[in-house]
């Protein structure tokens, strides 16, 4: 990569130069992973950007980053300026793209504050793992927090999650982007919603 810098006009040097520069970038890649990571980095250099930025857009990164991003050398950098530096949606996709080496350096390090849930999921798959189970049922599932660090194990063949929220479980279906997912995958995780009946006494 290297880039050129324009002056505003050649004719009045004065002027300085312009915050436009020439950017040349090479790279030997395939053709969806060069779009996925030009939209990426168009997003990044982008400071005129004035849409909302949600836990949505976490996805789509998590999406088009995939199988360069989690080991880019500015991975932090292009993740921060991707969600506009907003500190809680930058931290929830530095999780995500974290490996394991750095997941267990996080629960380590003093430097890092891990919550009661994330240790709890944690110690969760690692019961799971530790117990050879291949099909697992999370119920009340809620949004997919376990289930998303269950589908990155290959030893879970078989997901389940359960919740009595629709909502929920709408959420935990985009979290995994299963619309999205191949055939395989959508066979692998599955979810349900469970409807509750009450009877009231006269």
């Amino acid at each position: 990569m290297w880039y050129e810098t324009i002056q505003l006009d050649p004719n009045f040097p004065g002027w300085g130069e312009s915050k436009v520069v020439n950017l040349t970038l090479e790279k030997t890649s395939t053709l969806k992973e060069f779009l996925s990571q030009l939209y990426v980095l168009m997003m990044v250099f982008d400071n005129d950007r004035h849409y909302w930025i949600s836990r949505n857009d976490i996805d789509v990164l998590i999406r088009r980053g995939e199988h360069w991003l989690e080991t880019h050398p500015e991975k932090d950098w292009i993740t921060k300026r991707y969600l506009k530096n907003l500190h809680t949606l930058t931290s929830q996709a530095l999780l995500r793209l974290a490996s394991e080496d750095e997941l267990a350096a996080m629960q380590t390090s003093p430097e890092v504050k891990v919550s009661l849930h994330q240790e709890r999921l944690a110690k969760a798959i690692q019961l799971l793992k530790a117990s050879g189970a291949e099909s697992i049922l999370d119920i009340g599932c809620g949004e997919g927090k376990l289930l998303k660090l269950l589908v990155r194990e290959g030893q879970f063949r078989r997901i389940a999650g359960m919740d009595v929220s629709f909502r929920s479980l709408q959420n935990a279906k985009e979290n995994l982007n299963l619309d999205e997912a191949s055939p395989a995958m959508k066979e692998r995780v599955r979810s349900f919603r469970v409807l509750l009946r009450t009877r009231m006494n006269a």
